[in-house]
C-alpha cells in the first residue's frame, strides 16, 4: 500500500483530492487513487485524513508543481493516459474532482484491509449466529435524494427468514415511522443506535453475516470484512443500470449474494413504506453473471432523443408500473421516459396520474349516466348511451372511447345523479398518430349544469391537446371557486365535426 514514505524517492508527482461526501465516499476515492499510484509509479497523496486508522496526508501547495492535471470524471481517470502525461513532466499535480466509485480502479481488497487495520475487539459482541443489518435512515427519510432509497423492511424479513440468523440492526435508528416498522417486524431483534462512523464501520466489518445499507460506508465495511456471506440489495445507486457512472458491486467475490430490486426512487418515509408493501417480494436473487449483464447493457444502448410529455413524472411512472421498474433495473431501459418513448405510449401505459396535484376526490363520472349528441357507423357502441359509456371506463390510457356523428357542435355529457361540489374535470383526447383526427377536439369547451338544460361554460380552448408525445395529457379544468353541479358537458364550439374522445373524468364531493 502506497503512502508518503513509500514514495520519498520521487515526491514530485502529487495526487490531491477534493473529498466528496462522508467516510464511505472518501474511502472509495482513496481506494481509486491507490490504484492509480500503483500504475503510474512513485507518487504521493495529499489532503487525506483517516486518523481513526492512524494515517493522514497533509495538504500541499499546488503552485510548487509545473504541470496540473484535473480529473473531473471517471473517463478522465484513465491510468494509461495519466501515466503518459506524468512521464512528460515529473513535476505534476493531479487534482481529483470526482468520486471515482468504480471497482475497476481498485487494488486487491486485502491491501486496503491491512491499511485500514481492523479494530481488535469491537464494543458490540457479535456471535456467528448473528446477522448484522446496517441501517441508513437519517437524511434519506425525506426522500430528497432519489438514488438513496430506504431498504424495505420486507426485504430484511425475507433475509432473516431464509438465513435463520438473529438480526442485529445497527446504525441510524432515531425514532421514525421506519424505525417503528422495524421494531414491529422484529420484536426480538437487537437494535444498536449509531456509535459514530468509525465504531459502526468496525462493528459491521467484524460480522460473519452482513446486510449492507444503500450506502458507500456500509458497502466498504462489508467489502473489507472477513464475512462468510454478504447479502447485497442492488438498489438505488448500487444498480449500475440506474447510475452507470458508479460500479461498486464486487461480482467476482464469492462471499456476496445479490438481490436485484425493481427500479425505485427515494420517497418520503411514509410513501416509501406504502410503496414497498406494493412491491414486496419483487426483489430476486441473481447470479454474478446477471450482474455483469446489467452492467453492460446501459453502455450498449444507442443514444435516443427523448422529450418528456407534459405532465410526465419519472418517479410516478416507474412506481406505478412494476414491469417497467423491473425492465429498467435489468438494464433494458435507461429510465421510465425511455420506456414510455419506446413502447409505453404505444401499448397503453398511462401517465394520467403523473401530475403534481394528487387526486383526492372520487371520479363521479364512473357512477354517472352518460349520453352524447349522436352515433355514427364508426361508433363502437350500438346506441348513443352505450357509445357514451365508453368515455367513463376508468381507463384513460385506451386509444378511443366515444365517437359521435359529424354534427354541428357535437357534445358528450354525464349526469352524476345528484348534486356535487365540482373540483376538477379531465378530458382525454383520442390517441392516434393522425393529428387530423385529434384536431376534431380543437375548440372544445367544458360546461356544468344543475338541470341539464341551462349550461355554464367554465373553460374553452382553441389549442390542440393530448397529441403525439403528449397523448396522455388531458385538458383540465380545476375549480377555483365553489361550483355546485349535477351535469358536466364537453362540447366543440362553432364548427361541424366529430367528437371522438378517449375518456372524461369528473372529480368532486357529493352534496349530501
Amino acid at each position: 500500500m502506497h503512502d508518503s514514505s513509500t514514495f520519498a524517492d520521487r515526491p514530485n508527482i502529487e495526487v490531491n483530492t477534493e473529498w466528496y461526501g462522508n467516510l464511505g465516499n472518501r474511502m472509495y476515492q482513496y481506494f481509486a487513487i491507490c490504484g492509480l499510484m500503483e500504475h503510474i509509479g512513485p507518487s504521493t497523496i495529499s489532503n487525506a485524513d483517516f486518523n481513526d486508522w492512524g494515517f493522514s496526508f497533509p495538504k500541499v501547495d499546488r503552485t510548487n508543481y509545473r504541470k496540473h492535471i484535473v480529473i473531473k470524471s471517471a473517463k478522465d481517470f484513465d491510468f494509461d493516459r495519466i501515466k503518459a502525461l506524468v512521464a512528460e513532466e515529473p513535476s505534476t499535480f493531479i487534482q481529483i474532482q470526482h468520486h471515482l466509485q468504480r471497482k475497476d480502479f481498485f487494488l486487491d481488497k486485502d491491501l486496503y484491509a491491512k491499511r485500514f487495520k481492523a479494530m481488535d475487539k469491537p464494543e458490540i459482541e457479535i456471535d456467528d449466529d448473528t446477522i448484522v443489518i446496517n441501517v441508513r435512515a437519517s437524511e434519506i427519510l425525506s426522500g430528497e435524494v432519489h438514488w438513496y432509497p430506504l431498504v424495505p423492511v420486507e426485504f430484511y424479513e425475507d433475509i432473516v427468514r431464509a438465513t435463520g440468523k438473529k438480526p442485529l440492526f445497527l446504525g441510524q435508528l432515531a425514532p421514525s415511522p421506519y424505525f417503528d416498522r422495524l421494531q414491529q417486524a422484529f420484536p426480538d431483534a437487537r437494535f444498536v443506535n449509531s456509535q459514530g462512523a468509525y465504531k459502526d464501520f468496525e462493528t459491521v466489518r467484524s460480522a460473519k453475516y452482513i446486510v449492507p445499507a444503500t450506502s458507500t460506508f456500509s458497502l466498504a465495511a462489508a467489502w473489507l470484512s472477513d464475512a462468510e456471506q454478504i447479502y447485497l440489495p442492488i438498489n438505488g445507486f448500487l444498480n449500475p443500470a440506474h447510475m452507470p457512472d458508479i460500479d461498486l458491486i464486487q461480482d467476482k467475490d464469492k462471499r456476496y449474494r445479490f438481490y436485484l430490486f425493481p427500479m425505485n426512487y427515494a420517497l418520503p418515509v411514509d410513501a416509501a413504506m406504502e410503496h414497498y408493501k406494493a412491491i414486496a417480494g419483487s426483489w430476486k436473487e441473481i447470479s454474478s453473471a446477471h450482474v455483469r449483464a446489467i452492467r453492460r447493457r446501459p453502455h450498449q444502448m444507442p443514444p435516443v432523443a427523448e422529450v418528456a410529455p407534459l405532465g410526465f413524472s419519472e418517479k410516478k411512472y416507474v412506481h406505478k408500473y412494476l414491469d417497467v421498474a423491473l425492465l429498467i433495473s435489468n438494464g433494458w431501459y435507461r429510465n421510465g421516459l425511455h420506456h414510455f418513448s419506446d413502447i409505453g405510449r404505444k401499448t397503453g401505459y398511462s401517465i394520467h396520474n403523473s401530475f403534481d396535484e394528487a387526486i383526492e376526490f372520487p371520479n363521479l363520472a364512473l357512477q354517472g349516466v352518460p349520453t352524447q349528441s349522436s352515433i355514427s357507423p364508426w361508433s363502437s357502441g350500438s346506441s348513443i348511451e352505450e357509445d357514451a359509456k365508453l368515455c367513463v371506463s376508468g381507463d384513460s390510457s385506451k386509444e378511443a372511447g366515444c365517437h359521435t356523428g359529424e354534427d354541428f357542435e357535437p357534445w358528450w355529457a354525464v349526469d352524476c345523479r345528484q348534486n356535487f361540489l365540482l373540483k376538477e374535470v379531465r378530458v382525454f383526447n383520442r390517441k392516434n398518430d393522425d393529428v387530423a383526427i385529434q384536431e376534431r377536439a380543437r375548440g372544445i369547451a367544458i360546461e356544468w349544469s344543475l338541470d341539464g338544460q341551462t349550461w355554464v361554460e367554465v373553460l374553452q380552448t382553441h389549442e390542440l391537446f393530448g397529441v403525439q408525445e403528449n397523448s396522455f395529457v388531458p385538458l383540465r379544468f380545476i375549480a377555483t371557486e365553489n361550483i355546485i353541479a349535477r351535469y358536466i358537458r364537453v362540447i366543440v364550439r362553432g364548427k361541424t365535426t366529430i367528437l371522438n374522445l378517449a375518456e372524461v373524468e369528473v372529480y368532486g364531493v357529493l352534496d349530501h
